[in-house]
């Protein structure tokens, strides 16, 4: 999901996604919070932070593969995301 912005104007994001939610993704071209899950997502500021979770966090849950999705969002919507201090994670 490419918006063609500049890297200057742009904030890349990365997510660890079950195939289900992949495909939710392409079918509706965005994101959605599935059944019985919370409003937000959980995106890091990397792909490295990503696969991370994948492998370390969600991956030993069910043990089911999972692909990191990037998004680009403007930075004006970016600056202003709630960041943890731990991994670095951002809720949208």
């Amino acid at each position: 999901m490419g918006s063609g912005a500049d890297d200057d104007d742009a904030t890349r994001l990365y997510r660890a996604v079950s195939q289900e939610e992949l495909d939710d993704i392409g079918s509706i071209d965005g994101f959605r919070p599935g059944i019985g899950q919370l409003e937000t997502k959980l995106f890091t500021t990397s792909a490295e932070d990503a696969a991370f979770f994948a492998r370390e966090v969600l991956y030993p849950l069910d043990q089911r593969p999972l692909t990191i999705v990037e998004v680009i969002i403007p930075n004006v919507f970016g600056e202003r995301l709630f960041r943890s201090t731990s991994k670095v994670t951002l809720s949208l």
